[in-house]
C-alpha cells in the first residue's frame, strides 16, 4: 500500500489510469448513478485520465467527479 501511495504522489493518477479502468466494476453496463442535484441511467464507459467517472447517456459521454451507483 506504502508503494501504491509513493507512486500515486510521485506520478498522479494517470499511472493507475489504465489498472483502475480495467478493473472497474459495472463498465460497460446501464448503471443508475446519483450526485447532489440528480439521478441519470446511462452506460458505463470507464474513467478518464483524472478518475472522472464516463457515463455514456444519450449518445453523449458526460463526465462525473463524485456521487454513486445506485443498485
Amino acid at each position: 500500500l506504502m508503494l501504491n501511495l509513493s507512486l500515486l504522489f510521485k506520478n498522479g493518477f494517470s499511472y493507475f489510469h489504465q489498472q483502475i479502468d480495467e478493473r472497474l466494476a459495472f463498465k460497460g453496463k446501464m448503471i443508475r448513478f446519483e450526485t447532489d442535484d440528480q439521478v441519470i441511467q446511462g452506460k458505463l464507459k470507464g474513467i478518464d485520465e483524472r478518475g472522472m467517472l464516463l457515463i455514456e447517456q444519450g449518445g453523449q459521454i458526460e463526465k462525473f467527479f463524485n456521487g454513486r451507483i445506485l443498485c
